[in-house]
């Protein structure tokens, strides 16, 4: 009885949890890092403002291009104004057609050309996140960003030929694009928050971070392309990402300790792309792999149209039956996306005081239908600013699938998981920019709204599988999510240590109680193979 009151004040003193590794090393669980997380939100900022100063430049230039093709040299100024033909008998509204397939098919293989790289860089380099931290990942993705801008700049200031372009997208693709940017910023959250309802949050004001960039600076290139053309808009994201690349490398800190990683073995490329996929085919039981598959799936559904949907925005935008100008379409996208971001965190954060993470990203995913939906039927501008209203409520559905399934992963591993995520919205990339802009050049004529309507289709079934998700995880939350560490030791014996929990066992009788056995079972003290424990728990909210 002594023994028992003696080990109960211990688990009452205890206030960080541990993890002992094979080595007998106690690795300590991190705890809330606000200053990191600032200076993280920081790097985000400046890579996004200077992101969307490229991107509606690079996609108005090269409409501007592909219009100069069809009609000849005759519709070229020095202002960006095009002119926009709604009259379907007018010649030039056939040649206006023409020249928006021309343009959505040249995305389509820049998207294709960098895309290819991007996998590759995802699948043989993201893992070593883990290993060589996340530092280094935000420099390799900023230098190729800015080889990417450097090369628009110089097609805007010389007139090159266009397919100069592929270079920069290439030396993107090979440096991870936004994606290895992204998969840095998320593993770098999660390095400097506890698990539980803290890390949803954290990730969701990283993404607040990253669409409040996205709508300043979207709102500032609408506005600087109207007025100066496009050369000093290209400009400015070149001087932006280096002053973004000098800021990580003067104040970002680490979160991978170099004691800790010198611990780790370095691993071979086998190794490390088996470390991606074993969520979902290797570790841990038969029902926690289903977890991560239903998890992942659904990220999928969402992702393919969402990363594919930026590409016709544009052309859907500048034409019939809208016809807006850059400027306009500046003010539409800092509307939507500043509405988003005012509602969104605080929107999580008072539906978590009654519901589950799964069922906010549930709701958010059935708003996303609507939005999509209404998209495609959309002819005046109010329905469309009604689209930027509906999908102010569609901002939970990143961060929580995130969270979840960042909770469902140990410390050590939340580069890997969050590398399988980056790899998944590469190839929805890949694989839905062709699909959705083949699609959209053979409506456009037809039914221009239709290629949303296919993304309402697919963002329906994101909620059926997520919906089977909160259903098959109900009975095993406990077990699943790491918000509880316990440590089993006795000396002499061998560790043994299960890859999906933070945990360690040693064997001292006949087997050892399994990953499936502590959800459904609580650890016995009386069993002879334990004899000694530590508990710890750390609630976070």
């Amino acid at each position: 009885m002594k023994g028992d009151d003696e080990n109960h004040r211990g688990r009452d003193k205890e206030t960080s949890p541990l993890l002992t590794r094979p080595g007998g090393n106690a690795l300590k669980e991190k705890g809330l890092n606000i200053r990191n997380l600032v200076i993280g939100n920081v790097v985000v900022c400046l890579y996004f403002i200077a992101t969307n100063f490229h991107n509606p430049t690079m996609d108005q230039y090269l409409y501007r291009r592909m219009t100069e093709e069809v009609f000849g040299n005759v519709t070229h100024q020095e202002s960006f104004n095009q002119t926009c033909y709604v009259n379907k008998t007018d010649k030039h509204y056939l040649l206006q057609e023409k020249a928006q397939e021309l343009a959505s098919r040249k995305q389509m293989y820049f998207t294709m050309a960098r895309g290819v790289f991007v996998v590759l860089n995802i699948v043989l380099l993201g893992a070593y996140s883990d290993f060589i931290g996340r530092k280094v990942m935000f420099v390799v993705a900023m230098t190729g960003c800015i080889i990417r801008y450097c090369t628009l700049t110089a097609i805007i200031y010389w007139e090159l030929d266009f397919n100069y372009y592929f270079i920069g997208e290439i030396a993107s693709g090979i440096t991870g694009y936004d994606y290895s940017f992204l998969l840095a910023s998320y593993a770098y959250t999660a390095d400097n928050t506890p698990p539980k309802k803290t890390r949803t949050i954290a990730i969701a004001v990283l993404e607040t971070t990253l669409n409040l960039a996205n709508a300043a600076s979207q709102m500032a290139s609408g506005f600087f392309i109207q007025r100066t053309g496009f050369l000093y808009p290209s400009f400015t994201s070149v001087i932006l990402m280096l002053l973004a690349a000098v800021f990580v490398l003067v104040c970002v800190t680490e979160t991978l300790p170099r004691a800790e990683v010198q611990q780790k073995d370095c691993i071979g490329p086998c190794k490390s792309i088996k470390r991606v996929v074993g969520f979902y085919l290797f570790d841990d039981t038969k029902h926690t792999r289903l977890l991560f598959i239903l998890a992942l799936v659904t990220y999928l559904f969402f992702i393919l149209p969402s990363s594919s949907v930026s590409n016709t925005g544009t052309l859907y935008m500048l034409n019939k039956p809208f016809c807006w100008t850059p400027e306009t379409i500046g003010y539409y996208s800092m509307a939507g996306t500043a509405l988003k971001q005012v509602l969104g965190v605080p929107f999580i954060k008072v539906l978590q005081y009654c519901l589950s993470d799964e069922i906010i990203g549930i709701s958010s995913s059935c708003v996303m239908v609507a939005a999509y939906t209404l998209r495609g039927l959309a002819y005046t501008d109010w329905m469309m600013y009604g689209v930027a209203g509906l999908e102010a409520f569609t901002f939970a559905i990143s961060p929580t699938v995130r969270a979840i399934m960042s909770r469902m992963s140990p410390r050590d591993r939340q580069g890997s998981l969050f590398t399988s995520l980056m790899l998944v919205q590469a190839l929805c990339t890949l694989l839905g920019t062709p699909v959705f802009n083949s699609l959209y050049q053979a409506t456009v004529q037809v039914m221009r709204g239709s290629v949303y309507l296919a993304m309402a289709g697919l963002q329906l079934l994101s909620v059926a599988v997520f919906i089977v998700f909160a259903c098959r995880s109900r009975g095993a939350y406990h077990g699943i999510y790491n918000e509880e560490e316990v440590t089993i030791q006795e000396s002499g014996s061998l560790p043994y240590s299960s890859p999906g929990l933070s945990s360690s066992f040693e064997r001292s009788g006949p087997h050892v109680q399994s990953r499936g056995d502590l959800i459904s079972q609580p650890i016995r003290t009386s069993d002879r193979y334990v004899s000694s424990y530590s508990y710890s728990s750390v609630e976070s909210y």
